[in-house]
């Protein structure tokens, strides 16, 4: 019988099942020119929100038994169009060890120097580059580190997405590369920027420092408590639905300057309208 460990996942399975149905309805079913803009607009949402349930699902994985695992992860594959057990790799094994440090795959400092929102492109790419690089030189004995049941769901998602890419495009390669290629792509920049936004300008070695904070309600609503990062890297263990109770308890032990209560504000006062073009945070 399929079983979650924790019932608030019920949210995280729906926002999968979601984000799969708005890249694969207009396939099949033709949408009225009018709805096109929205429909990409409401899809890259989902993506991204899938990418963070397929982040929360790694560090403790939804569903009690293997198997159900290894179907959701097949899944949420297609929901970001990337390989789900990549994120252990990466997230896992390298991020929360070296948390921004010159060992970190997307260390902060990959962003370079200059105007904000330069930095920030320019970090997106070059993370991207050194994750691929990276994997690569790990080949697969960074397969075989992996935790069941992500050591063998990742064989199986390797050859799975490249078939779904592969019918979808033959059925209508014009809907795919809108409503797929398109909603994946950008919803993978994001993934790789926010982690640039959440610790840019931190300090890898403070205790309580080393990553920025959103509050807000509608950002932590739709990104599974993300926004409470600080609690996450403390301890990758807890459930996403226990991170704003942790978050609160060590609130006081912030740098002010890493809470936010604004993501969307932020993102305006730092990367568009920036009155410096450094950061400096306190330990």
């Amino acid at each position: 019988m399929v079983r979650l460990n924790n019932s608030a996942d019920v949210r995280s399975v729906a926002m999968v099942c979601v984000a799969v149905a708005l890249i694969l309805v207009p396939q099949f079913l033709k949408l009225p020119s009018a709805l096109a803009v929205p429909w990409l607009l409401v899809a890259f949402l989902a993506c991204c929100a899938s990418h963070v349930v397929v982040h929360n699902h790694n560090h403790r994985v939804i569903f009690t038994g293997d198997t159900a695992n290894i179907a959701f992860n097949l899944f949420a594959t297609v929901s970001r169009g990337h390989c789900a057990s990549d994120v252990h790799i990466a997230h896992n094994q390298n991020h929360h060890l070296e948390q921004g440090r010159d060992g970190d795959w997307i260390r902060p400092s990959l962003g370079g120097h200059g105007h904000p929102a330069l930095c920030l492109a320019r970090y997106i790419g070059r993370a991207t580059l050194s994750m691929l690089r990276e994997r690569r030189r790990l080949g697969w004995d960074g397969m075989w580190r992996l935790p069941q049941p992500f050591r063998t769901s990742i064989l199986m998602e390797k050859v799975f997405l490249p078939c779904v890419i592969v019918v979808l495009a033959l059925h209508d390669w014009r809907m795919f590369l809108l409503f797929c290629v398109l909603p994946w792509a950008a919803s993978l920049a994001w993934l790789v920027g926010v982690n640039y936004v959440q610790h840019e300008g931190c300090d890898p070695e403070s205790r309580f420092g080393h990553s920025r904070n959103f509050t807000g309600a509608f950002t932590n609503w739709l990104l599974f408590n993300n926004g409470y990062h600080t609690a996450h890297h403390l301890d990758s263990g807890q459930h996403w639905s226990e991170l704003s109770e942790a978050h609160r308890r060590i609130a006081a032990s912030i740098p002010p300057a890493l809470i936010e209560a604004s993501a969307a504000r932020y993102m305006v006062r730092r990367y568009i309208l920036p009155k410096t073009n450094g950061i400096e945070i306190g330990a």
